[in-house]
């Protein structure tokens, strides 16, 4: 039976295996704000706590709104059997194969479930847990950042920070050597080249050593952010950026 929660209350640590939609989570917005959360949050009770499952759109929206409390139900005290009640229903939720696959692991890697034990509970054949389980494992560094993206709505995003991180390097591989400000001097350093949404959802990722500087490496990133974001080559980019980058070549 659904309950008043107090928004607050809800923990989000399964937030990120949810996809992001933000056209239609743009339209639920404005129903909530017309006629309230018609459908309840679903989550699990662990420590006296609720862990959000479903509902994730319904929640920012109420954060939006500035609704203090929402209608929720548990669906137990056990994380393992609410995640299972979650995917038995998938069809029902409109669970994609994205974050079935997220869950699935989440349960074989942090649960020790095996396929077997999976494809009991869940009333599904093994190929199927397989092919889920296979999208995570099988993801290669474009794949992984393709699906990350997904899972934070980047394909839809148009405007990106840009954010470099510089590191002191103190493994064996032959770096070249740069200003370290952590040390106040020069050495073995790493440039790790982030991109987060306007939301501050890390989306990309490229580390690189002092060859090239912050100027020309921006340049050649964006080709690869558009590709394995799924982003559409023609579109158009804003980026928020770093000072260092500011020069007459990259601005003429």
């Amino acid at each position: 039976m659904a309950h008043e929660v107090e928004l607050a209350s809800l923990d989000l640590r399964y937030e990120g295996f949810r996809l992001k939609q933000p056209s239609l989570e743009e339209r639920l917005l404005g129903s909530i704000a017309q006629r309230g959360i018609e459908e309840p949050l679903e989550g699990v009770q662990v420590k006296e706590r609720g862990v959000l499952l479903n509902g994730f759109k319904r929640h920012r929206c109420a954060r939006k709104l500035r609704l203090a409390t929402v209608p929720y139900i548990s669906l137990g005290s056990d994380e393992a059997a609410g995640i299972l009640s979650l995917l038995r229903t998938s069809n029902h939720r409109s669970l994609s194969i994205l974050e079935q696959a997220a869950f699935i692991d989440e349960l074989k890697t942090a649960r020790q479930m095996s396929v077997a034990q999976l494809s009991v509970e869940l009333s599904r054949s093994k190929a199927w847990v397989s092919v889920r389980l296979g999208l995570i494992a099988q993801m290669t560094v474009p794949k992984l950042l393709s699906f990350n993206g997904q899972l934070v709505g980047a394909p839809h995003a148009r405007d990106f920070y840009f954010d470099p991180h510089t590191k002191h390097y103190t493994g064996r591989q032959n770096v070249l050597k740069g200003w370290c400000a952590n040390i106040r001097w020069a050495d073995k350093v790493l440039h790790s080249d982030f991109f987060h949404t306007a939301a501050g959802d890390p989306v990309y990722l490229e580390c690189a050593d002092n060859y090239q500087d912050m100027r020309e490496r921006f340049a050649a990133l964006l080709p690869r952010l558009r590709q394995d974001l799924g982003l559409p080559a023609e579109g158009v980019l804003t980026f928020v950026l770093d000072r260092g980058i500011f020069s007459q070549e990259v601005f003429a």
